[in-house]
């Protein structure tokens, strides 16, 4: 990690000016932060100093993939195992559907109220005291004496699982524009890396034991998290001054099923640097005809035969990962200063549009059956071209609707 974290050779004079983003000549002289939270040290070569600019580089960004595949993972890890927890709290399999939706509401709220904050404190301290919080809160779904308490605990718990969507505008910050879709991407597929880890390790791990297992190895995981990320995590000064349910089977094969996304997530580096050299826009509309081409494989063939499915679980997976990332990159060239609250902005749409489609889409198969569901997935991605058409690549930043604005050489910000 050292050769990630070397920082140029300007001579450092103890004190040092904090700019409102870094490399912004505007600046006021305060000293260079020793200490998080007061007390604890923050180690020399991670203090925030505007005249020593960090240096972002691969090994620092994989490690952000890997702290999102852990925290997020918390969210996940009940999905596999509601029957063994049904049976465990002595309750029935429709009392514990109400863990996912809960943690999922958790975490809603966590976007909403606790991720703008990246743009208003040290992010440093914020990820150190969210990682803290997980730990207790996973702890606490260990010890667990009944359905009622792993349920509250589960929505507590997801409030503060947005260690991600912290991370993710604070790569987009420190690497440079030329990288930065594929600074987002690795981030990005780290927290997808999480979703599949999560299920796939939960639904093995309560094949064989105990399913409080895997939260004890959580608990573990998540405070070795919060020392990888002392060790790591640069000190980087605030940028402003003002305030499915699963199917009633078996666990092993629920959670095997996950692995089948796995190589989706391999391809999200590349899918960042791709996204780099396009126009974001023209990304977007690929990401949504690559969406609509595998669904329909889903709709007209799911039926036939397993091998359509695994495919498409690949390549829905490698679409919504371009969509995501163009995305992601496209709004925060919008205004720098507030990358954390566009970011929640946008992962909260995210969160609706997942409890839309899955509301409306489990009583559309339940009464209709799965190749309904699919012309309905169809349905919903058919709309997503009407909206993105209504806006062309290169309209004004104000303008909401139509295509005016003459075509001109993107700046790298707005490659985005």
């Amino acid at each position: 990690m050292s050769a990630s974290q070397k920082r140029s050779e300007a001579p450092s004079t103890g004190e040092s000016k904090e700019p409102t983003l870094a490399g912004d000549s505007q600046s006021t002289k305060t000293p260079i932060r020793r200490f998080d939270f007061g007390f604890v040290p923050i180690l020399s070569h991670l203090r925030h100093d505007p005249e020593r600019p960090f240096h972002f580089g691969l090994s620092l960004n994989l490690f952000f993939g890997l702290a999102s595949t852990l925290t997020v993972g918390n969210l996940y890890f009940c999905q596999p195992i509601l029957v063994r927890l049904a049976e465990s709290f002595r309750v029935s399999n429709k009392d514990v559907t109400i863990i996912p939706t809960l943690t999922q509401s958790g975490y809603a709220v966590g976007l909403l109220l606790i991720s703008p904050l990246g743009d208003l404190v040290r992010r440093r301290q914020l990820l150190l005291l969210l990682g803290c919080l997980i730990g207790v809160f996973t702890l606490g779904l260990a010890l667990s004496p009944t359905n009622k308490v792993f349920a509250g605990l589960s929505f507590l718990m997801g409030i503060f699982t947005v260690v991600p969507q912290i991370m993710i505008p604070l790569a987009a910050d420190l690497a440079p524009p030329e990288r930065r879709a594929s600074a987002i991407s690795i981030v990005f597929s780290g927290l997808l890396l999480g979703v599949l880890f999560a299920r796939v390790l939960s639904g093995i791990i309560a094949e064989f034991t105990n399913w409080r297992v895997i939260y004890w190895i959580s608990t573990g995981l998540q405070f070795a998290n919060v020392f990888a990320m002392w060790l790591f995590v640069p000190d980087y000064a605030p940028k402003t001054l003002a305030y499915r349910i699963s199917a009633l089977g078996g666990s092993l094969e629920i959670g095997l099923f996950g692995l089948v996304g796995a190589a989706g997530v391999v391809t999200t580096p590349f899918i960042g640097r791709f996204v780099d050299k396009l126009n974001g826009w023209t990304a977007t509309l690929i990401a949504i005809l690559l969406g609509i081409a595998f669904q329909a494989i889903f709709t007209g063939a799911a039926g036939i035969h397993l091998a359509p499915i695994i495919i498409v679980c690949f390549g829905l997976d490698v679409a919504i990962q371009m969509n995501q990332v163009s995305n992601s990159s496209r709004i925060y060239a919008i205004e720098p200063l507030a990358r954390a609250r566009m970011n929640a902005v946008l992962v909260i749409c995210l969160f609706l549009g997942q409890v839309m489609g899955t509301s409306v889409g489990t009583q559309v198969y339940l009464k209709y059956g799965w190749r309904y569901s699919g012309v309905l997935a169809l349905g919903f991605q058919g709309l997503m071209i009407v909206l993105l058409l209504l806006r062309g690549p290169h309209a004004p930043r104000k303008l909401w609707f139509g295509w005016s604005g003459e075509k001109k050489a993107p700046t790298e910000d707005e490659k985005a």
